[in-house]
């Protein structure tokens, strides 16, 4: 969705600023059709509930003929590997953060031993995750979906944002691998858009399905490049919300390696030179502070609840700097929505069963982590279960 793989330059077509995704594998008149119909649906209160009947997907027609191109995704890969291992991060990361409050009451030594192999973990998937997976989601921002990492950059590029190009050296050196190259402005966008001239959808269904003329509803007179002009202009005022999520999650990032790399080169492995200076930090300035003994839990800690952050954050400005496509380049977020009221009764529902799994799994976490014998207990149960 981030990553249409397979549309090809279906994309490109209507927004020139988007790459090339993949191979043309889409039908375009299935594409476009796609599009009518679900405005069209979304006009009359249905939106995406409408992909559920089946004269709907008869009116689309064949969409692709390769069902393997999504397991080619490029960023689906990268996308996957990272997801995987931060839900791995935070989960041990609860777990090592319930023995560390369980050490800081009691002071208990068995706690610290059942803290070290999880920090193998955390050590390990929190220097990888962050630095390689990390590096590699940025690069398919920047070749995919090049307006998103021009909202990402907002907070440190100024009213150059809003421009047509800025120069920001540390950004452009992660991004392209060189620091003079100039980072596009929604300015930018804007000016590739008018390349589309004054085309609409109503001429553009004409010549390619005429059928859907009846479904594009107030679409029909909008001209191509109004269009594309309206997505960009529809991120914008998100970029410094979608930008002080992406920065956030950086500092938690950068924060989560110093502590990765602390517990890894004091208390997990032993390296010349870099193991004496994670000890004197450890020792000389972290076991001052707080005390010899806190300093392994501390860290623990800290990369447990730092994970959560940079999750969360980077959640956010993943899926609010893709707007407002629902399908990157394809389709709005505004073309699938239903009028379907959202009561209060059913708010205070979903949260209510939010809250319970929030509680019931923290709960289980830490009650795991902290009273071994518990497992033992359900070993049990479930052995006589068994045989019974």
């Amino acid at each position: 969705m981030n990553v249409p793989w397979g549309m090809g330059d279906i994309p490109h077509d209507l927004y020139p600023f988007l790459p090339t995704y993949g191979p043309n594998a889409a039908n375009l008149t299935a594409t476009l059709n796609l599009a009518a119909l679900l405005l069209h649906y979304t006009i009359d209160g249905a939106g995406s509930v409408a992909l559920t009947n089946a004269n709907f997907t008869s009116m689309v027609g064949t969409y692709f003929t390769n069902p393997w191109l999504p397991m080619v995704n490029p960023d689906a890969i990268v996308t996957t590997l990272h997801t995987l291992l931060a839900a791995y991060a935070i989960g041990v990361g609860a777990v090592a953060l319930a023995l560390s409050i369980r050490f800081f009451r009691t002071h208990d030594s068995r706690y610290i031993k059942l803290l070290k192999p999880l920090l193998w973990v955390l050590a390990i998937v929190l220097l990888i995750e962050p630095i390689v997976l990390g590096h590699f989601m940025g690069d398919d921002v920047v070749a995919y979906q090049p307006p998103k990492f021009t909202a990402l950059t907002t907070l440190t590029g100024g009213p150059g944002v809003y421009g047509y190009e800025y120069y920001d050296p540390i950004e452009a050196l992660f991004a392209y691998g060189n620091p003079s190259h100039p980072l596009y402005g929604f300015k930018y966008y804007l000016v590739q858009c008018q390349a589309l001239g004054n085309t609409t959808f109503s001429q553009l269904y004409s010549e390619l399905d005429p059928r859907m003329l009846s479904y594009l509803g107030p679409m029909a007179n909008v001209t191509l490049a109004q269009n594309c002009e309206a997505a960009v202009l529809a991120l914008e005022p998100l970029a410094p919300l979608v930008s002080t999520f992406y920065y956030t999650m950086i500092g938690a990032g950068i924060l989560l390696a110093i502590a990765a790399v602390l517990v890894l080169f004091t208390y997990l492995v032993r390296v010349p030179v870099l193991s004496a200076i994670t000890d004197f930090i450890n020792n000389e300035i972290l076991g001052v502070l707080i005390g010899a003994d806190n300093v392994m839990p501390f860290l623990a800690s800290a990369m447990a609840v730092l994970s959560a952050i940079a999750a969360t954050a980077g959640w956010a400005a993943r899926e609010i700097g893709r707007q407002p496509w629902t399908v990157y380049g394809l389709i709005t977020t505004n073309e699938v929505v239903t009028s379907d009221p959202i009561t209060p009764g059913f708010v205070a529902f979903v949260v209510i069963i939010l809250l319970a799994i929030a509680i019931v799994g923290a709960l289980a976490m830490y009650y795991v982590a902290t009273r071994p014998s518990l497992l033992d207990r359900v070993r049990e149960l479930v052995g006589v279960g068994g045989h019974e």
